[in-house]
């Protein structure tokens, strides 16, 4: 499958989060997320799709599950079918 940039989907959350969904198929949904200092996402689960993280800059504080971890560029992080996840961006323009 192939994705062009007229087909993706812009959000502004109007908390300094912004998210381009790349695609969206059973199971998978594809997107980048950009993060000022102090955004965060409310720990949240999805019924319908996997969710894989991979950052590209800044600094995080993730919950996944039980744990919370301090994710940096190039850590990774997978949320599984209906697990709780959730983000705190410790850093401008964090991605």
């Amino acid at each position: 499958m192939f994705v062009e940039r007229s087909d993706m989907k812009f959000k502004d959350f109007h908390d300094g989060t912004t998210r381009v969904q790349l695609g969206k198929l059973p199971g998978i949904m594809g997107c980048t997320m950009t993060f000022k200092k102090g955004a965060f996402t409310v720990p949240h689960a999805h019924d319908d799709h996997l969710q894989f993280i991979y950052f590209l800059k800044g600094k995080f504080e993730i919950t996944c599950g039980s744990e919370k971890r301090i994710c940096l560029p190039g850590d990774c992080m997978y949320a599984d079918y209906n697990e709780l996840h959730g983000s705190f961006a410790l850093e401008d323009d964090s991605m």
